[in-house]
């Protein structure tokens, strides 16, 4: 469901868990920044079209010049289009976790994602720092479905975005896995986005790491450490470590167990 709806949750998701109106002090200063940039971009284009058939045209040899304007005529159409559609999708923002999916709605469109069809999450959690002295954390979830439509879960939740996160997370966390064990069970590979797993390998970049060889996992910083044996002519028996951005990972509790099992690690 991509329109917006009178009945926000879709009745069809059953009954609301929880949910989160975007207070319009959080989107202040993006609608302000979206709403200034489309006046600028609209008055700028009024005066180049002005300037283009009023002064330009009748120099119809200069081709140079008219070929400069017409970029920049399109180039601020595009920036005006952004604009408003900046406008559209902060404003009024709402989200709901609902018994059978998650449901979002803004200006321009309501996106209604059964639990079932939720294939993928992808986190990226940053912690920030000014001199030493923490300053806050941004959160950023993209719930994916199947036919590509987009839930993003972020700092416009407030304290309530890993309320959100962690609920996606439960409701489909059982469905994602039993669905990325079958198809690699049939022999084909599975992609995470930065990384490729099948039955017997594992793939990140040009690097391809048998899944037998891997002898510790972890966690840190943000990053999938990968310590495995390395079976190279140079390192060959070494221990070795591949990095794996955790924000980059698609369905990486997915990942984490799934590489876990693979490798017979506890």
């Amino acid at each position: 469901m991509n329109n917006p709806s009178s009945t926000f949750p879709p009745v069809e998701l059953g009954a609301v868990e929880f949910q989160h109106r975007v207070p319009f002090y959080k989107n202040a200063f993006s609608l302000f920044g979206y709403l200034t940039f489309s006046i600028a971009c609209f008055i700028v284009l009024v005066l180049m079209f002005f300037y283009a058939f009023w002064i330009e045209l009748p120099k119809s040899d200069d081709a140079w010049g008219m070929g400069i304007i017409f970029v920049i005529v399109v180039g601020l159409w595009l920036g005006l289009l952004y604009g408003l559609s900046g406008l559209a999708q902060h404003w009024g923002q709402k989200i709901a976790v609902c018994e059978h999916g998650l449901a979002l709605e803004n200006a321009s469109r309501t996106v209604a994602m059964r639990w079932e069809h939720l294939h993928s999450i992808r986190a990226s959690v940053t912690r920030h720092y000014t001199n030493g002295i923490y300053t806050g954390t941004t959160h950023n979830y993209w719930c994916k479905s199947a036919d590509g439509s987009e839930i993003l879960l972020d700092n416009q939740l407030g304290k309530d975005v890993e309320k959100f996160y962690d609920s996606a997370r439960r409701h489909t966390v059982e469905a994602r896995y039993q669905r990325t064990l079958q198809t690699i069970t049939q022999g084909k590979t599975v992609s995470f986005s930065s990384v490729l797993v099948n039955t017997t390998h594992l793939f990140i970049g040009k690097k391809t790491i048998p899944v037998a060889n891997i002898r510790k996992l972890a966690a840190e910083k943000g990053y999938l450490q990968i310590h495995y044996e390395d079976v190279g002519k140079i390192r060959a028996g070494k221990i070795t470590q591949e990095s794996v951005a955790v924000g980059l990972t698609d369905n990486f509790d997915i990942l984490w167990a799934l590489l876990h099992q693979l490798a017979k690690l506890s």
